[in-house]
């Protein structure tokens, strides 16, 4: 038994929700289903501000090595450390998901590389989805991909958003570019 995908490009570009932004987050998902907007386990709230020493420590702004010290200022964050900005040229995008602090690197795919983010819905079959055939409509298109990581930015060797900036560098350079 083999099934056919087929993607609808019968919607026109001006009926499709701009701005829509493909969110890398660092964890397992078992289940795929809906999250719905007024859900408790995703706080869509998303705070951009730059990098600080406070940020870049943890969670409650202390790193591993001030709370393992001994003596009587173990594990207090220093107030003059608080709001050091470590590189003013990085904006990090924090959210939260399931009461845990994430951090995000953006990435602008349009802008470096002329792509864009699609997003599609499958589209119902009408015979109760015994069909051979699944088709796609397109729903929204946007520009930004940001990768997360739990409690700091991703890691640039395993990030995968860096993973995929890679690959179309590769891409361009074997099929030439695209503009």
């Amino acid at each position: 038994m083999s099934i056919t995908y087929n993607l609808e490009q019968k919607q026109e570009l001006g009926n499709l929700s701009d701005g829509v932004t493909c969110n890398i987050l660092p964890v397992h998902i078992d289940y795929t289903g809906y999250v719905s907007s007024g859900s408790n386990d995703w706080n869509r709230t998303v705070e951009q501000t730059q990098m600080t020493d406070k940020l870049n420590k943890g969670w409650n702004g202390i790193s591993e090595e001030d709370q393992n010290k001994p003596g009587e200022d173990a594990g207090v964050l220093n107030k003059k450390d608080e709001h050091v900005i470590i590189n003013p040229k990085d904006k990090v995008n924090v959210a939260y998901l399931r009461g845990r602090r994430l951090l995000g690197r953006e990435y602008n795919i349009k802008e470096k590389y002329n792509y864009e983010i699609s997003v599609f819905q499958e589209k119902d079959d009408g015979i109760g989805g015994i069909s051979d055939e699944k088709i796609y409509d397109r729903i929204g298109r946007g520009d930004k991909l940001v990768s997360y990581g739990h409690d700091s930015l991703p890691d640039i060797e395993s990030d995968s958003a860096k993973k995929l900036e890679e690959w179309l560098e590769l891409s361009n350079a074997i099929h030439g570019n695209q503009e």
